[in-house]
């Protein structure tokens, strides 16, 4: 009950007029259907091997015949779920299984889940979720890396929309992951070697704000939703926010 209380207080203080929020993840952005879509202005942030995305997110549950994307860089890489249910970290200019790092794993099951992509300097594409280390392959990935990186959506594509929330993602200049790892549940902080880190928990608005404020972006559609970041404790359950 208290926690409720403290929550509605929250955002009363949260969205009064002049005030943006910074709660650092009480929110997130929810996708369930076109025209729902983050669009971010990378054109002033570069991208080359090694690098690593993270996302911390609360997929849906009734998954269908379409192609899911978490975040899309045209002509750099595409981190998805595809119409047969595998997880993929690949190339944007080719969907299929074999083109990337991809496991026959679905993520939209209705739970909280860490997922990441890490790209080497040799070529090699690795995909983990939940901090388990679950393929990696020789891929294709930075071909000709365009200005505008898409969350939540993947414009071109039919029926690409995620279906869900995205909670927190980044972006680093580095190989970060090198075997298993536990997932913090944690707000990210912003370091030299980041290339970009949205925390979208601005929670109101549309404006989508990068902490190194190099790279952001408009909610062009979609809603702001509670996501239980800081704290969360996947084992504990999505009440459990750390309180």
């Amino acid at each position: 009950m208290r926690s409720s209380i403290s929550f509605s207080l929250f955002l009363l203080v949260a969205c009064q007029p002049g005030h943006l929020s910074t709660t650092a993840g009480d929110f997130g952005v929810v996708f369930s259907e076109s025209p729902d879509c983050i669009e971010i202005d990378v054109s002033r942030v570069g991208l080359e091997a090694p690098f690593t995305v993270d996302i911390f997110l609360h997929a849906g549950d009734a998954p269908e015949y379409a192609l899911y994307p978490m975040v899309v860089w045209p002509g750099a890489f595409a981190l998805f779920e595809d119409r047969n249910g595998y997880l993929i970290f690949g190339p944007s200019s080719d969907t299929s299984p074999g083109s990337g790092a991809s496991t026959p794993t679905q993520i939209l099951d209705g739970g909280y889940h860490h997922v990441a992509g890490v790209f080497t300097e040799d070529g090699q594409a690795t995909l983990y979720l939940d901090g388990s280390r679950m393929v990696y392959a020789p891929t294709a990935l930075l071909e000709d890396p365009g200005d505008v990186v898409y969350l939540g959506c993947w414009p071109g594509m039919d029926d690409a929309v995620f279906q869900g929330t995205l909670g927190e993602i980044r972006i680093q200049s580095t190989q970060h992951y090198d075997g298993d790892f536990a997932p913090t549940w944690e707000k990210y902080e912003y370091t030299d070697t980041t290339v970009a880190l949205w925390h979208l928990d601005e929670g109101r608005g549309t404006a989508i704000l990068d902490e190194g404020g190099l790279a952001d972006g408009d909610l062009t559609s979609g809603e702001w939703v509670p996501f239980p970041l800081p704290g969360y404790d996947p084992d504990e359950g999505p009440s459990d926010t750390g309180e």
